[in-house]
Order: C-alpha cells, then structure tokens, then sequence
C-alpha cells in the first residue's frame, strides 16, 4: 500500500496503534477500532520507509508508555534514520475508548504498567525519551524511570522528522519530573 500510495503522489502514510483488541461481552468498541488483532506500528512502518524513498511514514498515536522508554527512543531513532528523516510520530498514554475510564484497562495489565502512570508517569516517560535522544552520556533520574550514565543511540537525525504528544498529559499530570543531563532536541 505504502509503494502505491507513494506511485500515486501521496504525501504520507500512517498507521495506528494498539497493544491489543479486547474481546467479550463487556467490550463495547465505542469509538470503532478494528476489530482485526493490531500488528506492531513500527515494523509497518520500517517496512513502509524501506520500499518507499519520498512518502511520509507516521502513526496517528504511538501508545508510548507500554514500553520502555530507553527501548522506545531508540526504535524510533533507528526509524527516523532508516527513513532518511521522513518520520512523523504522535504519542500517547494509552486511550482507545470514548467512555470512561477513556482507555483500555487490558492494555495496561498486559503491558505491566498501572493505569495511574498515566498524566505525570507519561510526562516524565517522554522526558526520559527525550534524554536519551540528547548528547551522550544520558542520564535521567525520575520517580518511575530512570536510565544510568550511560551512551544510548542511535540518536534522531538532525532534520524532517517530528515526533510530539497528541495532546497534553492528562489533568493528573503535575508536568515532567525527574531530571536528565545534557540537552535534547524539541520534538
């Protein structure tokens, strides 16, 4: 699709992301997501970005803080470098849902994260990342990430890509904390 989609002057394709689709009774889908088993949103793109040499590659909400942030980081430095800076990525803190609790709770059990590290957990996850995306060595320090001194990389390119958060943590969030060494890129 990517390759077509690129043949026929497209500027962009994306995809979405999911950990996975809940079944059963209780499980309404209330704001329509497939119902097919989600495959991984990076390796669909690292696909994408490697057949295509001029198309955009992005996710519309990159679930971020089911992983790790020094792992994360470092998938999508990797990405923006293999696609030669045409990355576009929004994160996120885990939704899917239109009623509350306004995500899906067996993300969280799955992933092995609780949900109240959404908001301040999810500012800081995204502060670590951005450490890591810094000069060498990183180091951060926070309340429920920390990465030690160490060199992390590959580090993003210097233009094109753009990685931010959809919208502002949630309202429980106090803002980043912890604190990292060294400068990062903005987003």
């Amino acid at each position: 699709m990517a390759r077509a989609a690129e043949r026929l002057g497209f500027h962009a394709v994306s995809v979405s992301d999911r950990l996975l689709i809940p079944v059963g009774p209780h499980w309404t889908n209330d704001a329509g997501l497939p119902d097919d088993a989600p495959w991984d949103a990076l390796e669909v793109l690292t696909w994408a970005a490697a057949h295509t040499r001029r198309i955009r590659v992005g996710t519309g909400v990159l679930n971020s803080i089911f992983e790790s942030p020094v792992a994360l980081a470092r998938r999508l430095a990797t990405l923006d470098r293999l696609s030669r800076g045409r990355l576009d990525v929004g994160i996120g803190q885990g939704g899917g849902t239109r009623l509350p609790p306004h995500y899906l709770p067996e993300e969280f059990v799955a992933a092995g994260v609780p949900p109240e590290r959404r908001g301040a957990g999810f500012a800081e996850h995204v502060a670590a990342m951005r450490a890591c995306w810094g000069p060498d060595p990183v180091e951060f320090h926070g309340e429920h990430y920390r990465v030690p001194a160490a060199k992390v990389g590959p580090k993003r390119g210097a233009t094109g890509s753009r990685c931010g958060s959809a919208r502002p943590p949630a309202p429980r969030s106090n803002g980043p904390r912890g604190s990292a060494t060294g400068s990062s890129p903005s987003p």
